[in-house]
């Protein structure tokens, strides 16, 4: 229950802290830290309950919470809310950082329930969410109990193949960063990278696992497919996982809670669907009951996502609150009046006034130039 606070917060967190231009490798980074907890995990805790201190699995609870509460004395020192706020950061990437996003006056946030809930992009982002998770919930607690009962692997065997899978969606988030900001170096836009990222996370594992319920008993194909189709949807990440700032970027945490809320549910669902499948016949006939269940859910959230979600702030998040500037905008912005400037060159002469330069002499040469640029909050802005 406690982690549920921890997603919105890092969403809420990105918004004011990721130049758009790099926005996906950033956000995508730090959330594939989540697959290498999982990878070490696994394993781990299998060798933990089979050699472990304080009989056996009881160790695996002492040691993560061990981890978990340094960690967290770690983040409280070294976290801040926003650039602004930091006390070591360099100059030159404040500017950096603070000309992409803008900085957030502290005002009260006034989220407009009625339009958000009517909102066709906000439900992409949900039904995507839900499909990423029941994939990602219901693999992580059920892939050991799918290997004992139907593949026949030990604990310590099963531990290192439930981890296999999110090497792969490790993987599969790092890479999906750079490939959205390459697309979108690329001309395309925010509204089709996402899209495109979106569709190879969820609509190629709904295949994949159509496989897994169709290749029997054979331990090698049976993997090498529920790998493939969980380590496949971490290009999710740079699709409707980062959505949330694209489209609403000052209620990016709010809507990553509720999105997230939604997506959660499936962690006791999928559960509770495999016990009443499996409960008198853990056959493979069962599990790929399971599995066709699976693969429809990946691909009713893949085109909910691919028809309804959008790539650029909507209205509601540019005019809401006591102000009426959205997130990106609420910054002050200075054009000056350009302002002319003499540069007196000196007096050109010309003493052969009858020769072929047949012209007077002249005065003093003016030149005229543009003394101030566009600034952003004091800063210059070559892009204007």
């Amino acid at each position: 229950m406690a982690q549920g606070f921890a997603f919105p917060s890092i969403h809420s967190l990105w918004s004011k802290w990721a130049p758009v231009k790099e926005r996906s490798r950033l956000v995508a980074f730090t959330y594939a830290g989540a697959q290498v907890g999982t990878v070490l995990a696994m394993p781990l805790t299998g060798l933990l309950c089979e050699h472990g201190f304080a009989g056996g699995w009881p160790s695996a609870f002492y040691v993560f919470g061990t981890l978990g509460v340094a960690w967290s004395v770690a983040w409280a020192v070294m976290a801040f809310d926003s650039p602004t706020l930091h006390p070591h950061i360099s100059t030159q990437e404040r500017d950096y950082i603070l000309k992409s996003v803008g900085s957030r006056k502290k005002k009260s946030l006034q989220l407009p329930w009625c339009a958000v809930l009517s909102t066709p992009a906000v439900w992409a982002i949900v039904g995507a969410h839900i499909a990423y998770d029941w994939g990602g919930f219901t693999s992580i607690t059920m892939l050991p109990q799918f290997m004992k009962q139907v593949l026949k692997f030990d604990i310590q065997e099963n531990g290192g193949l439930s981890a296999l899978p999110y090497v792969v969606l490790w993987l599969a988030n790092i890479a999906s960063g750079p490939i959205a900001d390459f697309l979108r170096s690329r001309h395309f836009s925010t509204k089709v990278t996402r899209k495109i990222m979106n569709s190879i996370g969820l609509l190629v594992p709904a295949v994949l696992m159509l496989g897994v319920g169709y290749v029997g008993c054979n331990p090698v194909m049976a993997v090498t497919l529920l790998t493939l189709g969980v380590g496949m949807s971490g290009f999710t990440l740079s699709g409707f996982s980062i959505n949330h700032i694209d489209i609403a970027p000052r209620f990016a945490g709010i809507l990553m809670g509720i999105s997230n809320s939604f997506g959660t549910t499936t962690g006791f669902i999928g559960p509770v669907v495999v016990g009443v499948l499996t409960k008198d016949n853990p056959s493979m006939g069962q599990w790929r009951v399971f599995f066709l269940i699976t693969a429809a859910i990946y691909a009713c959230g893949g085109i909910v996502f691919l028809l309804f979600s959008e790539g650029e702030e909507v209205g509601w998040s540019k005019y809401s609150g006591s102000g009426s500037k959205s997130f990106r905008n609420d910054i002050n912005i200075v054009i000056s009046q350009p302002v002319v400037k003499e540069d007196h060159i000196g007096i050109e002469k010309n003493d052969n006034f009858t020769g072929t330069n047949n012209r007077p002499v002249c005065a003093n040469r003016v030149i005229f130039s543009i003394a101030e640029k566009p600034t952003v909050n004091g800063y210059a802005c070559a892009d204007m």
